[in-house]
């Protein structure tokens, strides 16, 4: 990991990442900081992920978006393994935890949730964002279909959640 740092004495910004060694671009006599990320181990959670998300209520919690296993996995962060999988819709794409709930961007859904031991979706709703309970047993609340194509990820600004299609 490379630290930003500030503009040099030119006034340019340095590349993306920042500086390739500690200090360049700093005035002299600066201390360089350093940023470093610690290697903890891995976690299959499923086939592409592409997204995850922390739970602000529970930070031992992680959803990870696994996006051609059209699934989303519960990680306890603790424990280091998924504890829970979510079936979501196809495709699934951008997360947002908030006030309980967990918000997942789809390519599309089924209409009705599907019951133990379901095999067929019956009839899919296209471009939607799925909301499930982010306690167990992650129960589908609804089912938001948009009128944009493809919604990729979701951010939540002033207290609502914003999609951002393709």
């Amino acid at each position: 990991g490379r630290a930003p740092a500030a503009a040099g004495a030119a006034g340019k910004l340095p590349g993306p990442g920042g500086p390739a060694l500690p200090g360049a671009g700093s005035p002299p006599g600066a201390a360089a900081q350093h940023v470093s990320l610690t290697w903890l181990g891995s976690i299959f959670t499923g086939l592409e992920p592409v997204a995850m998300a922390l739970d602000p209520a529970d930070a031992r919690r992680m959803f990870v978006s696994n996006h051609v296993s059209d699934s989303v996995s519960v990680v306890d962060l603790d424990l280091r393994q998924v504890v829970a999988t979510i079936d979501v819709g196809d495709e699934p794409q951008g997360l947002l935890v908030t006030d309980g709930r967990l918000f997942v961007a789809c390519a599309r859904a089924p209409e009705a949730p599907l019951e133990p031991g379901q095999v067929a979706p019956g009839p899919l709703l296209e471009h939607v964002v799925a909301v499930h309970a982010a306690d167990f047993p992650y129960a589908r609340v609804a089912l938001l279909p948009l009128g944009a194509v493809k919604p990729r990820d979701l951010v939540l600004a002033g207290g609502l959640v914003h999609v951002i299609p393709q």
